[in-house]
């Protein structure tokens, strides 16, 4: 049966970055974001390096929590390696000034969609070899940001799911790895958006 790897938020240039990366190590990819073309995009250019990977994409806006299980669902029959939690918004106000729907979404992302998919992926593969979990808080999840400090908050989350997951295998001498991947800040679309 063929292992797929999933990555979360592939439309940011980490995202892609991640997904091209695992293609060069001959890796079948199961790419997420909210874009249908972005992603069409990015499965083409990948299959013009490498034909013989199977690339499936998933179009999915992982702000609602509905679609976040329907996601998960949908994969069931397929056997994954790799999950990578790579999605993500910002909001970048002042605690003050923040618009708290902007707020809420970035939570419902960041943190609420990040659980779920983590929870669920380490309750179905904990005890399979060779399987990993990958969740990418940016270095900003380690520090509060001026202007940008609920982001910030939201990110520093990841990390001690993350470390906690890990314990929590290792004491049950678990197969599956937890893996963190911290990204120094880059200047990117995100940033601007």
């Amino acid at each position: 049966m063929r292992k797929y790897t999933v990555i979360t938020g592939v439309s940011s240039r980490i995202g892609i970055a991640l997904a091209k990366e695992l293609a060069m190590k001959n890796k079948n990819l199961l790419l997420v974001a909210r874009h249908i073309h972005q992603l069409e995009e990015l499965k083409s250019e990948i299959l013009g390096q490498n034909k013989d990977l199977d690339i499936i994409i998933k179009p999915c806006d992982l702000l609602l929590l509905d679609n976040v299980y329907q996601l998960y669902k949908d994969l069931k029959n397929l056997s994954i390696e790799t999950w990578v939690n790579n999605a993500e918004l910002s909001h970048s106000k002042k605690i003050i000034e923040q618009d708290l729907d902007k707020v809420i979404n970035m939570i419902r992302v960041n943190i609420e969609a990040v659980t779920i998919l983590s929870t669920l992926y380490t309750r179905d593969y904990k005890d399979i070899e060779g399987s990993t979990l990958m969740n990418v808080p940016p270095t900003v999840g380690y520090d509060i940001t001026k202007g940008n400090p609920t982001y910030s908050a939201t990110k520093f989350y990841v990390s001690p799911l993350s470390k906690a997951l890990y314990w929590e295998l290792k004491e049950q001498n678990a197969k599956m790895r937890i893996k963190i991947i911290v990204l120094a800040p880059e200047k990117t679309e995100f940033l601007s958006v």
